[in-house]
C-alpha cells in the first residue's frame, strides 16, 4: 500500500557550478537534505510513502519541449535504493498523465501518445539486469547489487 505525502521538496542551492554556471537543485525531506542533487530535475511530480517505510519520488526535468522523469526509491534513512530515468529521446514524449499507484506498481501515460507505462517496485530487489535496463540507468547503477525498479511499456 502506498500513501501520498507532501514531505519532499526541491530547493535551489546558491551554488553555481564553476564551468557551466548551471544552478544545482537538491531534494529535501521535511527540510533536510537527502543528498540527491541535480542541475536538471527541479520539480516533484508525485511522492509516496510505501509499506515498510520506503519512499517513492518522481522528479521532472522540463527543458523547452523536452520532458524527462527520474523515479527514485529511497529507504527509511533516505538513501537511494534504486533510480530509473525515462528520457524523451526513447520515444516517450509529452507530460505524464493518468498516473496512479496500486499494488506495488506506478502506472502512467504520456500526454502525446497512447502508450502506457508501468513502473514495478520489487520490495526484495533482484540481482538480474536485462538489456532493457541499459536504457534508463546510469552506468554506475550497475555496481549496485540489486535493482528494485522495473520500467516497462504496457
Amino acid at each position: 500500500m502506498a500513501v501520498a505525502i507532501s514531505a519532499f521538496s526541491i530547493a535551489k542551492r546558491d551554488v553555481y557550478l564553476s564551468e557551466s554556471r548551471d544552478v544545482e537543485y537538491t531534494l529535501l525531506y521535511e527540510g533536510a537534505d537527502t543528498g540527491i542533487k541535480s542541475i536538471y530535475y527541479h520539480d516533484i511530480v508525485v511522492q509516496y510513502k510505501l509499506m515498510g517505510g520506503c519512499f517513492f519520488v518522481v522528479l521532472k526535468n522540463e527543458h523547452f519541449e523536452i520532458v524527462n522523469y527520474a523515479f527514485y526509491l529511497l529507504d527509511k534513512g533516505l538513501s537511494t535504493l534504486d533510480c530509473v530515468k525515462q528520457f524523451q529521446s526513447y520515444g516517450c514524449d509529452g507530460f505524464m498523465t493518468d498516473k496512479h499507484f496500486s499494488e506495488g506498481e506506478f502506472v502512467f501515460k504520456r500526454s502525446d501518445n497512447s502508450k502506457k507505462y508501468s513502473l514495478k517496485i520489487d520490495g526484495k530487489g533482484k540481482v538480474f539486469y536485462s538489456l532493457s535496463d541499459f536504457k534508463g540507468r546510469p552506468f554506475f547503477d550497475f555496481f549496485r547489487l540489486r535493482k528494485y525498479l522495473l520500467l516497462t511499456e504496457v
